[in-house]
């Protein structure tokens, strides 16, 4: 991960597709960092691009964090794209103490 205006990451994910697995690979750009409120950054999926923007709100003690996730051509890859997301953050809610609260917003 080089985490700047113009870097980027590669991750790769597995997904179940038809009854088997294969591998999803995404990388990104970062266009806009401003620590501690937001990181924004365009996703390259191969066939399919988007935006996401990553919104960080103090709350007292706690932050909510708002991702939202635009520019999908088809409501299937925005789907998938949920899916996975949603399966990130249930990993990232094992990591931290206090539990993510999924609010579903397509």
């Amino acid at each position: 991960m080089d985490f700047r205006v113009g870097g980027g990451f590669r991750q790769v994910m597995k997904i179940d597709v038809n009854g088997g697995v294969c591998d999803f690979v995404l990388t990104a750009t970062y266009t806009e960092i401003i620590v501690p409120k937001r990181i924004q950054y365009l996703l390259n999926m191969g066939q399919q691009n988007a935006r996401v923007h990553i919104d960080f709100i103090e709350e007292g003690a706690h932050t909510r964090v708002t991702l939202t996730q635009d520019g999908f051509i088809t409501s299937e890859a925005c789907q998938i794209v949920a899916r996975g997301t949603n399966e990130s953050l249930d990993q990232l809610s094992k990591l931290v103490k206090s539990p993510v609260v999924l609010s579903d917003s397509l």
